[in-house]
């Protein structure tokens, strides 16, 4: 892991248990940021803006007894693709065992406890893609505005956090339980609260957001996953439904696929197209219910032929029907709705296809 020392301002790289504490920087970015390759003659670019902003990172930590920093924009090498991939892949589990995070808002100005409020639920920080996992996995979090004033922590701002992001506050706090991140146990990564939220809601969050390359729209959502896969930039949407495969090979949380229909054109595949697809799937909370075979990750094969059904409505009458069921599925508001059971003879997977009172598909529960 390459940090910045904090007084030299030189870059250091470390390995495994020998990664010393650190502090790490949240931010969006701007126009005039700085790179790996800029760092090495800083004196280059010390009128950026993006230059300050590490040099007043790098304050802040040193005045809190930090000897490192992590800051994205110029402690990855993004010519290396190969560094680029590890790095996200990574990133997750670097700002959860990072000591603290300073998330800088640079949209919000002097910090005046009357009038803080709505300026910083109205931060463009709230809407990028990137920082959703910034938000969640850091132990210890810490907002500044834009002159560097101390606006609160993630506890203390819990409440206008939530009502920023529509994340329930029971995801925004640290599980005590769980390892912090030590030079015994740093291989060790801290499960954040948001990881107990079904994979509906945590595809929810990030609808509100956008990121400026329509493949990072995946890529962030990494670690909030617990997923690691290539980057293939210029592959478009599709880096999207490569995140969703991903996570149908190890979960049985079948909530994925409460997506919603009505905010899509595409109706022949389970998967979404798009995180936007997810904007209502918030109160949709995973559920076992007894017989309906929901306790492994759904195979590749029942994947693709549901999608037969869902492409082909005559393609069911080769499918065991167990005709229609009254099926509970379990939300924050207890939605009942109707549906119908259909079995796969040679997987024995099942899935719901949710109706309303008038057959209208509103979406799929496996």
């Amino acid at each position: 892991m390459r940090l910045i020392n904090t007084r030299t301002r030189a870059f250091e790289e470390f390995y495994g248990s020998k990664v010393p504490k650190y502090a790490i920087l949240s931010h969006t970015w701007g126009q005039e940021e700085v790179t790996f390759q800029d760092w090495a003659d800083p004196t280059s670019v010390i009128q950026k803006s993006g230059f300050t902003k590490i040099i007043e990172a790098c304050e802040q930590a040193r005045n809190d007894d930090y000897s490192y920093i992590w800051v994205d924009t110029n402690c990855i090498d993004k010519s290396s693709s190969a560094e680029l991939t590890e790095a996200i892949n990574s990133m997750f589990a670097w700002y959860s065992k990072a000591d603290i995070c300073y998330a800088y808002l640079s949209d919000v100005p002097t910090f005046k406890p009357i009038s803080y409020a709505k300026e910083f639920r109205q931060s463009r920080w709230f809407e990028r893609g990137w920082t959703l996992q910034e938000l969640l996995a850091p132990d210890c979090l810490v907002f500044y505005a834009a002159d560097w004033s101390r606006i609160g922590t993630r506890s203390t701002l819990v409440r206008d956090i939530a009502e920023a992001t529509g994340i329930g506050i029971r995801y925004l706090s640290s599980d005590p339980k769980t390892a912090t991140a030590t030079q015994e146990n740093w291989s060790e990564v801290r499960s954040p609260a948001c990881h107990e939220a079904s994979i509906a809601e945590r595809m929810s969050w990030l609808s509100r957001r956008e990121t400026t390359r329509i493949e990072d729209m995946a890529y962030c959502m990494l670690g909030i996953f617990g997923i690691h896969m290539p980057l293939v930039y210029g592959e478009g949407p599709r880096a999207f439904l490569r995140l969703q495969e991903e996570i149908l090979k190890t979960s049985d949380d079948h909530s994925l696929f409460c997506w919603s229909w009505a905010m899509s054109e595409n109706q022949g595949s389970l998967l979404a197209p798009r995180p936007h697809s997810f904007l209502e799937a918030s109160p949709y909370q995973r559920h076992k219910i007894s017989g309906l075979g929901m306790g492994h990750p759904l195979s590749p094969e029942a994947l693709q032929t549901f999608e037969k059904i869902l492409s082909n409505p005559d393609y069911a009458t080769t499918v065991n029907d167990s005709g229609p069921e009254d099926i509970v599925y379990h939300s924050a508001v207890d939605t009942v709705r109707s549906g119908r059971l259909l079995k796969i003879d040679n997987t024995n997977t099942q899935i719901v296809l949710l109706t309303d009172a008038g057959g209208q598909l509103l979406g799929t529960f496996c």
